[in-house]
């Protein structure tokens, strides 16, 4: 089936009669792929502009396939486009427009902002249209890191090429029927500094600058409301950016807003935002918060203490967040404010401790120190027990410095059921205090393996250490074997007894009479002596 198709679609390509271009054409709608595909090939094999045009044209009806094809191969077709946007009717123009969406055919942008001035309003408007679809993808081309160095040379030059063009055109806006979207367009490729954004913001037509300005006011895309955050960068930023930041209330708005201020404040920046003393959507805090994501909170809280708005409205934003805020949110309120009452603090902190959302109780821990809390260790203590695993990290990392070296350092002042007590609730904060003790008690120090054993008894962890008990009462010492000796009492193993059994030899008499004075209080108080 292969060759025959060939054959048949050489003779076409090479055949001189006027008729064979309509049957070529007409084939690029068939409903089989594969003679589809090689009627557009065909096409453009012959290399006849208006069968080029033609065929675009028809692309929007055809196949999916044939319309890879012709994308493979758009380069070719720049002289084709060109000719019959700028010479076509206005049926032509409109196919060509949609033919240049369906292909993805961004690198051809700069053609159309020649239609701006076109004498048809409705074709200027379509192609304005189609400029700022070709602008979006621009502009997400120029986002992307996924391109090799050749794709963003040619979407740095298209984007180039179409501002250049459109820098012309605002020259005489009076001939531009539909000057809405080729504006839009120059506010999303350029940034605040090309001359093609100046000449819309600062030093066009009055009706080419009315426009922008009422972009500025309305639009929702990300790369012109840049334009706004970009002004506060610089020095004299554009009179209208504070005037939007002051009026706009839009959720899409202020979201995007918030999220590109930079963390660090330039000193630029920071200068022009002392400028803001109202702004509505922080006079608004409670109805913007909200709605705001969550994690927008600490921008929001960074934002309003960099303007000069007023300080009670700031306390007021700072207690709002406090209560209702994330954890994030909560933090950044905490942190920026000054003049927050001690008592709502502890009882903001109380209620986060009681929050059904776990980062808010996990923030709620973090301040319990630091807010004073009259009952604070014992509610560090009791979570703990926490269900939740991220609740009961945080306890242990508040705890954190009640571990086995601070409790080795109060040991010595702790009665029996104090250093128990010490004990569990080291083992709950403390995850390292058994390898710990074990380091301890295998010291070279002879000193901390004495202090050590001895802990290790008052604590109730002798079984613990068995091993390094063990080798203790072998030592050449009689000190650390008698210590060993009362030590072993508490640990009920086999050979723990087995060695205490071995013990009752020992040359040290101070060694003899710790297991002696054992077996009578053990006698007394079970009825049976050791065997």
């Amino acid at each position: 089936m292969t060759e025959p198709l060939d054959v048949t679609f050489r003779v076409l390509r090479d055949s001189a009669t006027s008729e064979v271009a309509d049957v070529i054409l007409a084939a690029v709608l068939d409903e089989f792929d594969e003679i589809a595909v090689r009627a557009a090939c065909t096409v453009l094999a012959r290399g006849s502009n208006r069968d080029n045009i033609a065929l675009l044209q028809r692309l929007p009806q055809c196949r999916s396939a044939v319309v890879e094809a012709v994308a493979e191969r758009l380069p070719t077709l720049r002289f084709a486009f060109h000719h019959g946007l700028y010479n076509g009717n206005s049926e032509q123009i409109n196919d060509l427009l949609l033919t240049m969406q369906l292909l993805d055919a961004w690198t051809f942008a700069p053609l159309l902002v020649g239609l701006s001035q076109s004498t048809h309003a409705g074709i200027s408007q379509s192609a304005g249209e189609t400029l700022l679809v070709m602008a979006d993808r621009l502009h997400d081309q120029a986002q992307s890191t996924a391109h090799d160095v050749e794709t963003r040379e040619h979407v740095r030059g298209a984007t180039e090429a179409v501002l250049r063009e459109l820098a012309s055109a605002f020259n005489r806006t009076n001939q531009i029927a539909c000057l809405e979207p080729y504006v839009e367009t120059a506010l999303i490729l350029g940034r605040h500094t090309h001359p093609c954004v100046r000449a819309a913001l600062w030093q066009g037509p009055a009706d080419l600058r009315a426009m922008a300005s009422r972009l500025l006011e309305q639009s929702v895309h990300p790369a012109v409301m840049r334009q706004i955050v970009d002004a506060f960068g610089q020095n004299y930023p554009h009179p209208r950016a504070f005037e939007i930041v002051q009026q706009r209330r839009d959720l899409e708005f202020v979201a995007f807003f918030l999220s590109q201020l930079p963390a660090n404040l330039s000193q630029i920046m920071s200068q022009n935002l002392r400028q803001f003393t109202k702004v509505g959507f922080l006079t608004d805090y409670d109805v913007v918060l909200n709605d705001l994501p969550a994690g927008l909170q600490p921008a929001f809280v960074a934002f309003a203490h960099a303007t000069k708005i007023p300080s009670d409205l700031k306390q007021s934003i700072d207690e709002w967040i406090l209560r209702h805020g994330s954890a994030d949110g909560r933090a950044a309120a905490l942190q920026r404010a000054t003049t927050l009452d001690e008592q709502l603090v502890q009882s903001v902190v109380l209620d986060g401790l009681e929050s059904e959302d776990t980062s808010v109780q996990v923030w709620a821990l973090s301040q319990v120190r630091q807010a004073h809390l009259p009952e604070g260790w014992n509610l560090l203590i009791e979570r703990l027990d926490s269900p939740i695993a991220e609740v009961r990290d945080a306890a242990r990392r508040e705890l954190a410095d009640f571990n086995l070296e601070r409790v080795l350092e109060l040991i010595e002042r702790l009665d029996p059921g104090a250093a128990r007590e010490a004990a569990r609730l080291m083992l709950k904060v403390d995850h390292e205090a058994i390898p710990k003790l074990h380091r301890e008690m295998s010291s070279p120090v002879r000193h901390r393996r004495l202090k050590g054993a001895q802990a290790a008894l008052k604590l109730g962890l002798a079984s613990s250490v068995e091993a390094e008990l063990l080798e203790m009462a072998s030592d050449p010492d009689p000190l650390f074997r008698r210590v060993a000796a009362e030590v072993l009492l508490t640990v009920q193993t086999p050979l723990a007894r087995q060695t205490l059994e071995a013990m009752r030899g020992d040359p040290s008499p101070r060694v003899r009479s710790v297991l002696a004075e054992q077996r009578l209080d053990t006698a007394a108080s079970t009825g049976e002596f050791l065997p």
